[in-house]
């Protein structure tokens, strides 16, 4: 037993340090600025925000922040121990998701076990980003865990994970997979075991609607999903494709549930298991935002119909030395950006972002992935990472289209938003410079190798510049 646990101790700080370099290899950019200045504003004036006040384009406008929690959480982490105190402050997040990893992977023996936690943590990297869907991995891993304890007839796993839903909720809008995992157990479970299912379930139905935005707030995450805006725009709400890295780490899920689970538990009888192993797929080929919760649902149900036969093989041993070697390659490279000193870098355009604070810019017009850190750094863009608020919009699909288009921004800004006096946009692409000095803006000022790599250059109106 003792040993046992050793090595899945082990195999859990295997996961975790992979894990941890996607999301410190992800750095201190995007949404996660936004999620920060959220929480701070919540900090300061003690209430939860039920509208929008931080864009231009809707300040004022009603909005609920169903991530609250995680806000707080993140914001009283970098006020206290600055950015890498975010960083370090996720790692129970990371360290719980690779818990329940290696607890459903060594349930297919110790061989079959390491490579497969190590698979799994592998196709995490793709989605490990320092928001707050890491408490929803790490909640619906915690779900499977106890719908499984329940099933092996320990009861109190499912109490304390309905307890969770509480804090998933107000954490992230993705805690509708909470009751919903409940649902199936009692739907479609075995029958002797449903009666206990009722009233857990009802509870973390009820408890997915507490927080300041009530039924509205709790209904967002539908929302997302049948939003054409969000489905066309933001790439974790496409479809994966397979001749991609990300693609190719989540297709050996996608095979294993439908080739492998599927039979597996139709042959014992286990719908509820059978319905993961069908919608998880069918979730993950709809969009990768939904892979996390298909790999982690496959691999609980691998871990218990691991044929007895496989168990006893020596097949693997190659297959997992390989893995294993790439863990340790991942986990090196962190350790390598640690020493550097670039382990969570800042990716944002600070210079520029300072250089508009500098000449007192009030409303930017920003290219999309840098209007978070624009308000992370107390400048208002025209809008940010709230995505579910714009998509409705009938400027929306013309503010898209100028993240491609020459010059696509400058018609945009004329349109749209014809006061703004600054833009913040790349200077190579994405309706870069030349266009834009055409339709009277100026270069006032390039910031090299900002988010992405990206140069960041800031145009003033020429009519302004002195």
């Amino acid at each position: 037993m003792a040993g046992n646990t050793r090595f899945v101790a082990i195999l859990t700080a295997v996961a975790a340090l992979i894990m941890l370099a996607a999301t410190s290899a992800h750095g201190f950019a995007g949404d996660l600025l936004m999620d920060i200045q959220n929480g701070r504003w919540i900090l300061a004036h003690g209430v939860i925000p039920l509208h929008d006040f931080t864009t231009q384009a809707m300040y004022g406008r009603p909005w609920s922040d169903s991530e609250w929690l995680y806000c707080v959480y993140a914001a009283w982490l970098y006020s206290h121990f600055g950015r890498m105190g975010v960083f370090w402050g996720l790692l129970p997040l990371t360290a719980m998701i690779a818990l329940f990893i290696s607890l459903f992977a060594v349930r297919a023996g110790r061989t079959w076990g390491v490579l497969l936690a190590i698979l799994a943590a592998s196709a995490m990297t793709i989605v490990m980003n320092p928001r707050p869907q890491l408490v929803s991995y790490a909640l619906f891993a915690f779900g499977l865990w106890a719908v499984m304890q329940y099933r092996n007839a320990q009861s109190w796993p499912i109490w304390v994970f309905v307890a969770t839903v509480l804090l998933w909720a107000n954490a992230h809008a993705s805690a509708v997979l909470g009751p919903a995992l409940l649902l199936s157990e009692l739907l479609l479970g075995a029958s002797e075991r449903r009666r206990g299912l009722v009233v857990p379930t009802l509870v973390a139905i009820v408890f997915v609607f507490a927080h300041p935005g009530g039924l509205h707030s709790g209904s967002s995450f539908l929302a997302q999903i049948f939003s054409p805006g969000i489905l066309s725009t933001i790439q974790e709400w496409m479809s994966p494709n397979f001749q991609t890295y990300t693609g190719l780490l989540i297709l050996p899920w996608i095979i294993l549930s439908l080739s492998f689970l599927v039979p597996a538990a139709y042959r014992a009888r286990d719908w509820a298991g059978l319905s993961w192993a069908l919608l998880g797929p069918l979730a993950a080929l709809f969009a990768v935002r939904f892979a996390p919760y298909m790999m982690l649902g496959s691999l609980a149900l691998a871990g218990a119909y691991w044929p007895e036969r496989l168990r006893r093989m020596d097949a693997p041993k190659m297959a997992t030395v390989a893995a294993s070697a790439f863990a340790l390659f991942l986990t090196a490279s962190t350790a390598i950006a640690a020493a550097e000193g670039t382990l969570f870098p800042v990716r944002e355009p600070v210079a520029a972002i300072a250089y508009l604070k500098a000449h007192h810019a009030k409303d930017v017009l920003a290219f999309y992935p840098f209007g978070d850190a624009l308000e992370f750094y107390d400048v208002r863009p025209f809008v940010d990472g709230k995505a579910e608020l714009w998509t409705g919009r009938p400027w929306w699909p013309a503010y898209i289209a100028a993240q491609t288009e020459q010059g696509g921004i400058a018609r945009f800004a004329a349109t749209w938003d014809p006061r703004v006096r600054w833009i913040l946009w790349p200077v190579n692409g994405y309706g870069g410079s030349q266009p834009l000095r055409a339709t009277g803006w100026k270069l006032v000022y390039v910031n090299h190798h900002g988010s992405g790599g990206i140069d960041a250059g800031v145009w003033e109106r020429a009519a302004t510049v002195t």
